[in-house]
């Protein structure tokens, strides 16, 4: 087929046998039921597939054969006579010979439009969705090329991309617009690599350990998050072994599982105008610590990240030079290590009425929030400290302090108050005690 229309109606046989060539037109796929024509498809050129009814109704699913794509755009959209429902279109197997487009348009007149691939092998090509339709997967994604969806500062994609497979496939996972779902999870991920979500953009994980946990490649090693959101819709646990860097950026939990990092994986927040969130719940597992790392950037409240969810399990290391906010009633019960930047909380945001574990001030500054700090974890001084508070009364931060490594505490049965600004310096030294 090179140009024009073909519309195939009413029978299964109506597009005859053998391989369908779709170098350019419209194949329209025409009837009021489902069906399957078989017919195994090359595209050589632009051109567009259509789900159409005979009369206007709910949409129905149509299935051709193989397919065999090169850098074309194929358009997959719903017909004229589609009213509600999903219009699908189902391919086979699918080989990529370089790197394809494909466009889901929904039907004008109501509801949507669903291309759906079997088991791709890429042949290390990149592919990108783009259009309001959505799109889903009966089999792997195999090859070392990536996904995108929507393309930045061109066709943008507004749909919903499911995925239900353990892909293979090794490039990196763009996400510009839409929505991506990842449905499946477990050792593996759903995909792997790193994922880049980007402003507007969502990243549901809809599956249990959805990024994967293995320690090799077959996890998602690293979530970028620009201006995006990456929501936790289950109860499950995810993470484990991912870093997330988010710049304006948001993570959820709407499921009510937790975001898990064993030790030395964590958040970082870079540099923005926006103060990125955590909402859902974080467990810092395994020995600890769990990392978070704050660029200053010039938000306007001041947070570079703030951490609403509850905050539990082992220890916290803060570092960079940004505001880190901890706003909720956490339950860690760690070693709080403050490396740079500010650590803002009251006491409830420090657990400060656990005193298993200290706070060891390597550089930086423990802020206290409204409500104030009073605990009575041990303060270890490896580095300069500042003790400030916002604009409140004097607040106790604590009833044991030891400076540097020297191994006699002072004690102090009154509090150690932080007024406006106090540093290490001024502090009382181990031999004034």
């Amino acid at each position: 087929m090179n140009a024009g229309v073909l519309r195939a109606t009413t029978n299964a046989s109506a597009l005859g046998a053998g391989v369908l060539t779709l170098a350019g037109g419209e194949l329209q796929l025409a009837n009021d039921t489902l069906l399957n024509f078989g017919r195994n498809t090359t595209v050589t050129g632009d051109a567009r597939v259509t789900s159409d009814r005979l009369t206007a109704g709910a949409g129905v699913t149509h299935t051709l054969g193989t397919l065999s794509i090169g850098a074309q755009r194929l358009v997959v959209a719903g017909g004229a006579n589609v009213s509600s429902g999903t219009a699908g279109i189902t391919f086979g197997t699918t080989t990529f010979t370089a790197a394809p487009t494909f466009h889901i348009v929904n039907p004008t007149t109501g509801g949507t439009t669903l291309l759906t691939l079997g088991a791709v092998t890429n042949g290390g090509f990149g592919v990108t969705f783009t259009g309001n339709g959505n799109v889903a997967q009966t089999g792997i994604i195999s090859g070392a090329g990536g996904v995108t969806f929507g393309v930045a500062g061109g066709d943008a994609f507004s749909g919903v991309a499911t995925f239900n497979q353990i892909n293979t496939f090794t490039g990196n996972t763009v996400v510009n617009s839409g929505t991506l779902v990842l449905s499946a999870g477990g050792a593996a991920g759903g995909v792997r690599g790193t994922i880049t979500v980007n402003s507007g953009a969502r990243l549901n994980l809809s599956a249990t350990d959805s990024l994967g946990y293995n320690n090799d490649s077959t996890r998602v090693g690293t979530v970028n998050v620009v201006g995006g959101m990456v929501n936790n819709t289950v109860a499950g646990n995810q993470a484990y072994r991912t870093n997330f860097n988010l710049t304006g950026a948001t993570m959820s939990s709407t499921g009510g599982g937790s975001y898990n990092f064993t030790t030395g994986f964590g958040i970082t927040s870079l540099a923005s105008t926006l103060t990125s969130t955590v909402s859902g719940n974080v467990v810092a597992r395994d020995a600890g610590p769990m990392i978070f790392t704050t660029a200053q950037g010039a938000t306007a409240s001041g947070v570079d990240l703030l951490v609403s969810g509850v905050l539990s399990g082992n220890g916290i290391t803060k570092a960079g030079a940004g505001t880190l906010h901890l706003s909720n009633t956490n339950t860690f019960t760690g070693v709080i290590n403050l490396n740079g930047g500010i650590l803002r909380a009251a006491t409830a945001g420090i657990n400060g009425g656990n005193t298993t574990n200290g706070i060891v001030f390597n550089g930086g500054t423990l802020q206290a929030a409204t409500g104030g700090i009073t605990t009575a974890k041990a303060i270890t001084l490896t580095g300069l400290a500042l003790l400030t508070r916002m604009a409140m009364p004097p607040r106790s931060l604590g009833t044991s302090l030891v400076q540097g490594s020297s191994p006699r505490p002072v004690r102090a049965r009154s509090r150690l108050v932080a007024r406006r600004t106090r540093t290490a310096a001024a502090l009382p030294s181990p031999a004034a005690a």
